[in-house]
């Protein structure tokens, strides 16, 4: 999924393998959220289970998801104003 990049309609991902290990954790975050989008089962292999500790992953987790509600807040203030 890392050549297609951004602006194309996947469907529905069933599988996800990294056949290297990544060095950047939001990047991985996001390849693995491609998985499972539309709340399907998804399977994740890849060699970086013990690559980044737990605390890491959860930090990134929290981040993402905090981007992702600072992004909502932006875009409803942003509608506020403009609209």
């Amino acid at each position: 999924t890392s050549v297609i990049r951004h602006g194309v309609n996947l469907p529905a991902i069933e599988k996800i393998y990294f056949l290297y290990d990544v060095d950047n954790l939001d990047f991985y975050l996001q390849m693995i959220g491609r998985g499972g989008r539309d709340g399907s089962y998804y399977e994740l292999h890849t060699r970086n289970s013990l690559y980044f500790s737990k605390w890491i992953i959860l930090k990134g987790i929290i981040r993402s998801y905090l981007k992702s509600f600072r992004n909502r807040v932006n875009s409803w203030l942003y509608c506020l104003y403009e609209c």
